[in-house]
């Protein structure tokens, strides 16, 4: 049987409203998973590299927030 991993990787999310070398990395991971949901609903996600780039619960839980909004497959960080 076929199985689809999606891996996600270097999301560097700030701050909520912030901002990264000019770059809205919250818009930008939304962006990759839904283009990414739109050629394959995935039966586990992999997420790697730098999930955050200001270290807070608060970033993390927004992660988990937005990656649950898209898919309820197992995640691995």
């Amino acid at each position: 049987m076929t199985r689809t991993v999606l891996q996600i990787s270097d999301c560097h999310l700030v701050a909520e409203g912030a901002s990264l070398i000019g770059v809205d990395t919250q818009a930008s991971l939304e962006a990759v998973l839904r283009q990414a949901m739109s050629e394959a609903i995935p039966d586990a996600i992999i997420a790697s590299g730098d999930i955050s780039h200001d270290p807070t619960g608060d970033v993390y839980a927004r992660f988990l927030s937005t990656v649950r909004g898209f898919s309820a497959a197992p995640l691995l960080c």
